[in-house]
C-alpha cells in the first residue's frame, strides 16, 4: 500500500517525465533555450544566497571600519571576508548541490538520458551552476570590496604598510581594485571545486545531508590536521582566505597546495563511490 510520500514522489516522477517528453527536442539538441531554461531555474536561490554573502560582508565591513585600526582601506575588506570564507563551503553547497541531488533521486536524470546521452546531460547541468556560482562570489565579494575602498572611512587610521610584507602585497596597497577583484575571482574558481565536489556526491550517494556536508567538514578536518602538523599554510582554507598567516609563512605555492590536495582527495572519494554504485548495480 502506498503512502501520500510515495504517492507524491510518482507523481513528481510523472511530471517530470511527461516535461522531458515535451521538450525532448531542446534536450536533446541542448540548444541556447535548454540552456537559459536551466539558469532561469537557478537565479532565483543564487540570488537570495549571494544578497545574504554580501549583506553580511558589507555589515562585517562596517564593523570592522568603526573599531579597527585600518592602514589601507583594503583591510577592511579583507578582515570581513575572514568571517564569511568560513562557512563558503556549506553556502554553497546547501543551495546548488540539491538541485542534481533531486534529479538524480526523483529520475530525472534517468529519463532525460532517453533523449540525449548522461554524461552530456550531467555536464550541462554541472556547468550552468559553476557559471551561476562564478558569477555570483565575483559579485557577492566584489560590491563590498567597492564599499570598503569607496564608502567607508576607516575611524582609526595607522601608518604602517603591513601588506606590503605578503605575497601580492604591492599590488594590495597600490592596486587595491585590480587585485580585490582578481582575488574575487579566485574565489570563485575554489567556490566551483567546493560545489562540484558536492554535486558530484549527490549523483553517487542516497543521504543529501550527507554530500552537503562532506565538502565543509573536508575544510574543517584539514583545517585542523594541518595545524596540528605545524603546517597551515597548505591548507585549503590558506588558499582562498586571503593574508590568513603571517607573511613569513607564505609564497605563491602555498596558495595552490590545498586546491590541489582537495581536488585528490574529492576525485579520490568519487571514484570510489562510483566503482562501489557500479558494483551494487552490477550484482542487482
Amino acid at each position: 500500500m502506498k503512502t501520500n510520500d510515495d504517492a507524491a514522489v510518482s507523481r513528481e516522477v510523472f511530471v517530470i517525465k511527461q516535461c522531458i517528453l515535451a521538450r525532448k527536442t531542446e534536450v536533446a539538441k541542448m540548444d541556447r533555450k535548454y540552456w537559459v531554461c536551466v539558469i532561469k531555474r537557478l537565479v532565483v536561490p543564487a540570488i537570495i544566497l549571494f544578497a545574504v554573502v554580501m549583506i553580511a560582508l558589507g555589515i562585517a565591513c562596517y564593523v570592522i571600519s568603526s573599531d579597527t585600526v585600518i592602514n589601507n582601506r583594503i583591510e577592511i575588506w579583507i578582515d570581513a571576508c575572514q568571517y564569511v570564507d568560513f562557512f563558503l563551503p556549506l553556502a554553497l553547497c546547501m543551495v546548488f548541490v540539491p538541485f542534481i541531488f533531486v534529479q538524480n533521486s526523483n529520475g530525472f536524470i534517468q529519463y532525460a538520458s532517453i533523449r540525449t546521452n548522461r554524461r552530456r546531460y550531467i555536464a550541462s547541468q554541472m556547468i550552468c551552476i559553476m557559471i551561476v556560482v562564478l558569477i555570483g562570489t565575483v559579485i557577492a565579494y566584489g560590491l563590498p570590496l567597492v564599499f570598503s575602498l569607496t564608502v567607508l572611512k576607516p575611524q582609526t587610521v595607522g601608518s604602517r604598510n603591513d601588506l606590503l610584507g605578503y605575497v601580492w602585497g604591492t599590488y594590495q596597497v597600490y592596486h587595491p581594485y585590480l587585485f580585490g577583484f582578481a582575488w574575487c575571482m579566485w574565489k570563485g574558481v575554489v567556490a566551483m571545486l567546493f560545489t562540484t565536489f558536492g554535486c558530484l556526491l549527490a549523483l553517487y550517494m542516497d543521504h543529501l545531508f550527507v554530500a552537503v556536508l562532506l565538502p565543509f567538514l573536508y575544510c574543517m578536518g584539514e583545517n585542523l590536521v594541518t595545524a596540528l602538523l605545524q603546517i597551515p599554510q597548505y591548507s585549503i582554507m590558506t588558499s582562498y582566505v586571503l593574508n590568513r598567516l603571517s607573511p613569513s609563512c607564505m609564497n605563491v605555492w602555498n596558495y595552490f597546495v590545498g586546491v590541489g590536495t582537495f581536488t585528490i582527495f574529492a576525485s579520490g572519494v568519487i571514484f570510489v563511490l562510483k566503482r562501489r554504485k557500479q558494483d551494487v548495480g552490477s550484482k542487482g
